[in-house]
Order: structure tokens, then C-alpha cells, then sequence
């Protein structure tokens, strides 16, 4: 190949990717915007103001960005039957649990009931605290109820502050600007979360950090196409060799290890197709730190003597699928001990034999597994939703905890 053709070459490679990136760039939006193209302009400006950028997940828009330093995550839908936001924001440690909820729905909340002094709020809302005093102190001045009017605009609205997270629910959105509403919320809960860190025990502290998955589209198409252009021009002074390097494999056939599950173990398990192994990513932030804290690794595949035979070949898989639900599945051995499918879990964590004399449980009974357990955390407003699965007899069971965070995995 000589010079003249070679850059030719080049400047083909460069005309296509010029345009090629603008396409899919267009592509790319439509597809992000699909079935929310109302909604366009308002997400487009929530993401500037939060510095974050917009994703989908599954049928939903979700914004990811900061605000007064806080991880902040809004996720709107227009599900039948799921909540039309969802405000997520991480913070530091907070020394109060609170949480605000319709009076229709106060069904198992462990927390005690306190007052909130004002008209609209007592009257159409229930409030729970960990602590009925600090929050006294809390909504003593004032301060923090006008936030929490803010947030609880509509009488369907669940409000909670607790560990290392605020949320809000609100199962429908105001009629237009909407951006400004998520924005005008997110900057109430940033509030709540100074009020309370004016608390005893209240502390500038570390954020959990947020990990996200990195989107190389772009940055792939220009790098194969610097690689073209660099072999296009080293083949205008070499002849080709005898024996060629062999091709590289598509990107598509390239999966990460963890994402597999070994053939040993996929043997076992029945009706794998369309589910993955899942990661850090679909689990809960707030829950993955304290599962680090404990000194764990949150995963996908899960090793532990759950059998009791100390054989060394037990594990636990944690699988999802596009719906977003879950599928633990416990193998001893060669045996499934456990299939069972799960509308949502926050992380899963293992729980060792000799863990479980110090547990507090729920019924206050003593358990005897055969080997480890695991940690299923299920609700991310509800601290008794720990439940650890376990062999017992040679057959599964089950125990809940009253409050998973007490529980000390290290």
C-alpha cells in the first residue's frame, strides 16, 4: 500500500467517525428518551443543575449527580405500578432515624410513633423515630418540619432519613416542571440533612461512595479507529508477515469473568436463560458500604461452608435480570440448597456458623445451623428486613433479624 492510498484511507476512517459519532450520539438520545420525550427538557436540566448525566434502567430514567457534596440519584418512571420519583441522596452518618409515611400505611414499622407539630402534617402523616427524643430535638425549632411540608407536598409522599441515606417516594408528579420540583425536593432533603447533623452525635463524616458502570462507546470507536489509521500508515513501509497475529475477538464475545458463572456450577442450576450473575452496580449503595464496613466484598458469587462439611465446595449466586428482580441460588456441594426468587435485594452478605449466638433475633430463638448462613438485606426503609438463610438439619430455614446493621459480619 503506498503513502497516497493509505491517507485516503485515513481520511475515510476520518469522515465516517465524524459522522458516525454525531448518529449515535442522536441514536443513543432517542433510545434514552423513549416513552419520555415530555420529560426530555426537564431531566435535560436536573442533570446540568446536579453536574450528573441521565441513564436508563430498564423503563426508567435515572440522573445521577451531586448536590451540597451528597451523592444524589432521581429516578423517574411511568410504570403502572411503580412510584413516578424515587430521590435517593447519600450522606454521611446521621445520629437519626425518621421516617414520614401516609396514616393508611404504618403496617410493621418498627420505629416508635412521635409528634410533629404542625396541622397538615399530624393530620395525614404518621412519623416513626429510632429515638422519639432526639427528634423532638429535631422538629423543635421548626426548621426541619418546613422541609419536611416541602417533601411531603402530596399525601401519598414516604419520606426517610436513616444510616447513611435520605429517600424520597412520590408516586406521582406535579403536571409541569418538573425538573424544578425534583430539584426543589432535592434541596429539601440537602436541609434535613444539615439540621441533623447539628444534632448530638452529628458529624461532618465520610459520603459513601457511588460506583458506576463506564459507557465506552465513543471512546472505543475513536481508538479503533487511531489503530486503523496507525497500521494503515506502518503498512505503507512494510510488507505483510508470513504468520499474522491472530484477529482480535469482537467486543461483544468479551464478558468479565465475574459476570460468568462457572460450567460446573451453571450445570446445576436450572433455567439460567436470561438472568446474569449480578454486581456491585445492582445493589444498593448505602447497604454496599455497610457490607464493606463489616469488612465483605459485595458480589455476585458468594463462598462459605453453608453445608457444614468444610469440603470447600459451597457457594451462593445472586442473579438478576432485566426486570430487576432477583434469584439467590445456594449450592452445597453439588446440590442446589436454596432457589428462590426475590422482588428486590438491597445486598446479600455471608453470615458464619459462629455469627449466629450473637445475632439478635426478631423471636428472640436460639439458632443451630449446620454451616454459614446468608444475609438477605430486602427493604431499604425497614432495618428488621435482615433475613439469613440457612441449613438447619439438612434442610433450609430461615430467621430475621431485628435490626441487620447491628449484626457484626467481620
Amino acid at each position: 500500500m503506498d503513502l497516497t492510498t493509505a491517507l485516503t484511507i485515513v481520511v475515510i476512517i476520518l469522515v465516517m467517525t465524524a459522522l458516525g459519532v454525531p448518529l449515535i450520539a442522536l441514536i443513543t438520545d432517542r433510545r434514552l428518551f423513549r416513552g419520555y420525550r415530555e420529560f426530555r427538557a426537564e431531566v435535560r436540566y436536573l442533570a446540568e443543575v446536579l453536574k450528573g448525566k441521565v441513564s436508563r434502567s430498564e423503563n426508567d430514567l435515572v440522573i445521577r449527580g451531586t448536590h451540597s457534596g451528597f451523592p444524589v440519584e432521581a429516578r423517574i418512571s411511568n410504570g403502572d405500578y411503580r412510584p413516578a420519583l424515587i430521590l435517593r441522596m447519600l450522606t454521611p452518618s446521621l445520629p437519626l432515624s425518621l421516617s414520614m409515611r401516609p396514616k393508611t400505611d404504618v403496617e410493621g414499622v418498627e420505629w416508635r410513633p412521635i409528634t410533629v407539630n404542625d396541622a397538615y402534617l399530624s393530620t395525614r402523616f404518621a412519623a416513626f423515630a429510632d429515638d422519639p427524643d432526639l427528634a423532638g430535638f429535631f422538629l423543635e425549632d421548626g426548621t426541619a418540619t418546613k422541609e419536611l411540608l416541602q417533601l411531603c407536598w402530596s399525601t401519598r409522599n414516604y419520606v426517610s432519613m436513616m444510616a447513611q441515606r435520605v429517600e424520597l417516594i412520590e408516586p406521582s408528579l406535579p403536571d409541569s416542571a418538573q425538573g424544578a420540583h425534583c430539584l426543589n425536593q432535592i434541596r429539601a432533603m440537602a436541609k434535613l440533612v444539615a439540621k441533623a447533623q447539628e444534632l448530638p452525635g452529628g458529624k461532618l463524616g465520610e459520603v459513601p461512595k457511588v460506583e458506576h458502570k463506564r459507557y465506552l462507546l465513543v471512546r472505543s470507536a475513536s481508538a479503533i479507529a487511531a489503530v486503523v489509521m496507525l497500521a494503515a500508515l506502518i503498512s505503507t513501509g512494510k510488507a505483510p508477515l508470513d504468520n499474522p497475529a491472530p484477529a482480535l475477538s469482537p467486543v461483544s464475545s468479551v464478558h468479565r469473568q465475574s459476570d460468568s458463572i462457572p460450567a460446573q456450577d451453571a450445570s446445576h442450576i436450572r433455567n439460567l436463560a436470561g438472568w446474569r450473575m449480578a454486581d456491585v452496580d445492582d445493589f444498593d449503595p448505602v447497604a454496599v458500604e455497610w457490607l464493606r464496613q463489616q469488612g465483605q466484598t459485595p458480589s455476585g458469587r458468594l463462598t462459605g461452608d453453608f453445608s457444614g462439611t468444610s469440603d470447600g465446595h459451597d457457594v451462593a449466586y445472586v442473579l438478576t435480570r432485566d426486570d430487576r428482580s432477583f434469584r439467590l441460588v445456594m449450592l452445597a456441594g453439588d446440590a442446589i440448597a436454596c432457589d428462590v426468587n426475590y422482588r428486590h435485594l438491597e445486598v446479600v452478605g455471608v453470615v458464619r456458623k459462629d455469627q449466629f449466638a450473637s445475632a439478635n433475633w426478631v423471636d428472640g430463638r436460639t439458632r443451630n445451623p449446620d454451616g454459614d448462613g446468608l444475609l438477605l438485606v430486602l427493604d431499604p426503609h425497614d432495618p428488621s428486613s435482615g433475613l439469613v438463610l440457612f441449613r438447619q438439619g439438612g434442610t433450609l430455614a430461615s430467621a430475621r433479624l431485628a435490626d441487620y446493621r447491628n449484626l457484626n459480619l467481620g
